[in-house]
């Protein structure tokens, strides 16, 4: 089994199982270590609808959030400056409130999270006041690059919520990367799986499956792939939501033996029965 395939069936398992659990859904005392991580902008709402569409100073793409040790929360974006995708690292000051933070960027901003079920969304509320005006925006994040309309019906709903309408929303997902645009539908669900797969390894860096698909997780230039990732392995525990997959002649029911790393590639050898 190639890496690909394997990526694919991890991605495959958790992208069929996305279903909103309400038993699960945090609205305050939140565990900030749990938002920590990588995620993917689906959808944006704002009452200054420009400040959010193409060019607008407030469209931006998220790729990480870390939980800093001092209260704080590092946001790791995109923002697409004349055609080309730059990146920017934003700093949320702590505020009093434990899911309350402040930033001071084109103007003063509070910062809100609004709610999360840590495994596969979180809704942040930004409150932007510039030159005595107000915009307020909402930004719906998700583990992976697709969530399914469960989610972003809920998200709609809360729009609505803060006074903001579907005419005030805009879908994001696979517009942050260049060259997104351009996939077709399957190569789009492929590159979902896969990035679902990938989340899945907890890879602290993603590199790239083939030149087809890249994707690119936090960058720790302390990390050390080949100190950590590579060489021998042996399966102790596998876990799933469809028992079947993993028992005997179970779809992914696999062993692993080794981990390598060429150039572009991280390559798994495993075992199957």
């Amino acid at each position: 089994m190639g890496l690909l395939q394997f990526l694919l069936i991890l991605g495959l398992s958790l992208a069929a199982s996305q279903n909103l659990d309400l038993s699960k859904v945090v609205h305050k005392n939140y565990n900030m270590a749990k938002v920590s991580g990588v995620w993917y902008s689906i959808s944006m709402a704002s009452s200054n609808l420009s400040r959010i569409q193409n060019n607008g100073d407030l469209r931006v793409f998220i790729e990480s959030i870390e939980s800093l040790k001092n209260g704080s929360l590092k946001f790791n974006f995109h923002f697409m400056v004349q055609g080309q995708c730059e990146p920017v690292t934003v700093v949320c000051e702590k505020k009093e409130s434990n899911d309350r933070y402040t930033i001071d960027y084109e103007g003063e901003n509070d910062v809100l999270i609004l709610e999360t079920d840590y495994i596969l969304y979180v809704t942040f509320y930004l409150r932007n006041v510039r030159d005595g005006a107000e915009t307020r925006v909402l930004a719906l994040y998700g583990r992976v690059p697709e969530l399914s309309p469960i989610f972003l019906d809920r998200f709609r709903k809360t729009c609505q919520k803060y006074g903001l309408g579907p005419n005030d929303i805009i879908n994001l997902n696979y517009l942050g990367t260049p060259g997104q645009e351009s996939l077709g539908s399957e190569q789009r669900q492929h590159q979902t799986w896969l990035a679902v797969g990938l989340s899945l390894l907890g890879s602290p860096q993603a590199h790239h499956v083939n030149s087809q698909f890249q994707f690119t997780g936090p960058q720790n230039p302390n990390f050390k792939e080949q100190l950590i990732i590579l060489g021998k392995w042996f399966s102790v525990v596998v876990a799933s939501n469809t028992s079947a997959w993993i028992q005997l002649h179970g779809d992914i029911r696999f062993f692993i033996y080794t981990i390598q790393m060429n150039a572009t590639d991280l390559q798994f050898q495993l075992h199957e029965r």
